[in-house]
């Protein structure tokens, strides 16, 4: 079973992270036209035993909506036998872990070398 820390780690990224890819797509043209014609629903989802956590991005003709649920039928599926394991994939778990681990800690000014 996933620890409070990684449950909260993972709703962070899949919050925060997932949404990113939203922006990608409404602020530089090159990767929007890349998308435009795509019709597709991509689900990010770890196991636990309280239940499956994730999200999933639909791509409909060059926009992108992130959705804060598991998807029923996704055409592309990343999954992670775990909690923890799915976090270790998303960019933003290391400066996470070190932001949950409480009061005290010392950031050296960027998120990767935390």
């Amino acid at each position: 079973m996933a620890t409070d820390h990684d449950l909260l780690v993972a709703r962070i990224c899949l919050r925060a992270i997932l949404p990113v890819v939203k922006v990608l797509l409404e602020d530089d043209p090159k990767t929007a036209r890349k998308f435009f014609n795509t019709h597709a629903i991509v689900q990010f989802i770890a196991n636990d035993e309280k239940g499956p956590v994730g999200a999933y991005l639909q791509f409909i003709e060059g926009g992108v909506e992130v959705v804060q649920e598991i998807a029923e039928h996704p055409d592309l599926t990343f999954r992670f036998s775990s909690i923890a394991k799915m976090n270790a994939m998303l960019p933003a778990s290391r400066c996470c872990r070190r932001f949950a681990a409480g009061p005290g800690w010392a950031c050296s000014g960027t998120c990767w070398d935390c």
